[in-house]
């Protein structure tokens, strides 16, 4: 170091390197960020915060996305986008139609593109997983077949960082920035005030209960999650019982699509031994999907009990008429 300094070397620039290509920006906070929400937020602060984390969500796994290292970047991005959407459909009664349609509809996009990815991925897992549990020599066999979804993966993945390499994808980062900042709610008419500035505890109940009614008649994923700080318990454990329902759908799902892909693949294959593993890997396949279909009912039950949810109607009758206004 002595040598050095008396070559005319100076202290060492601690600066990052982020800051030095971005400038002093690059450590701000994200822009439009909101402090936690609680019983005493403000409807303006539910929607800033619900777009906030879900754009801070985005952003914070685009670099591991862009790696392709984790698989649980795109899983977190993914669920960053949906969970965008489904909040911004709860809210949809008090905002702009077109602004929040237009949002909706970029971040579908942007969720499709992820979710190309992330389904192929979890096949992927799925088989892995599963192999442990086949005799040794049909284990190793199951390398080739997730080998083919390697490649499927690997084309989803192009389709993917192409999409974050556009123009779109930077657009749609600016229109979250912006909804994170200063969403759009629909007009007043006079008769009532801002929605955006009164109490989300007012409106939440009736918001939920909307899609509540959509998913107690077609069972169907209810958007939950933005209610809950807000409510308060009730609404937490009924968020729960939700995603106890999400899960037994989901991996139900998967059970059928890996199914679906097993038995394109297999009038394709060669090997006979590889014909053969598919024949079982369908079979376990069909047992998951059998046992979750075994599991709904139970699950579905615990999650439509009235005491669970009857936060939807009891505080939506002990709040004003203007709830009910932009509920209805």
């Amino acid at each position: 170091m002595a040598r050095l300094r008396a070559a005319g070397a100076g202290e060492p620039d601690t600066t990052p390197k982020v800051v030095r290509a971005l400038g002093p920006r690059a450590l701000e906070p994200l822009p439009g960020s909101v402090s936690r929400v609680g019983a005493d937020s403000t409807m303006g602060e539910v929607v800033r915060a619900a777009v906030a984390n879900a754009l801070a969500r985005i952003v914070g796994h685009d670099p591991g996305v862009r790696l392709g290292d984790d698989p649980e970047d795109v899983h977190q991005a993914r669920v960053g986008t949906r969970r965008l959407r489904s909040d911004l459909r709860t809210f949809r009664p008090l905002l702009d139609t077109d602004w929040v349609a237009g949002l909706r509809q970029e971040a579908g996009w942007f969720a499709g593109l992820l979710g190309e990815v992330r389904d192929v991925e979890v096949l992927m897992e799925r088989l892995e997983h599963q192999a442990l549990t086949l005799p040794k020599e049909d284990s190793a066999a199951v390398t080739p077949i997730v080998g083919r979804l390697a490649k499927e993966r690997e084309a989803a993945r192009s389709r993917l960082l192409a999409g974050m390499d556009s123009p779109r994808y930077i657009a749609l980062l600016d229109r979250l920035t912006d909804a994170a900042t200063e969403p759009r709610f629909a007009g007043s008419d006079g008769a009532d005030p801002d929605p955006a500035r009164q109490a989300a505890a007012d409106f939440l109940p009736g918001l939920v209960r909307r899609p509540w009614r959509r998913l107690d008649k077609a069972v169907k994923a209810l958007p939950d999650e933005a209610a809950a700080p807000v409510i308060g318990k009730r609404a937490s454990a009924f968020a729960k019982a939700m995603a106890a329902v999400q899960t037994v759908l989901g991996d139900h799902q998967d059970a059928c699509v890996m199914e679906g892909w097993l038995r394109q693949v297999g009038p394709k294959t060669r090997s006979t031994k590889e014909a053969m593993l598919i024949g079982q890997l369908i079979g376990l396949q069909r047992a998951e999907a059998h046992a979750k279909r075994a599991e709904w009912p139970e699950t579905w039950e615990r999650a439509s009990d009235k005491a669970l949810r009857g936060w939807l109607a009891d505080e939506a009758r002990e709040r004003g008429s203007h709830a009910r206004r932009w509920s209805a």
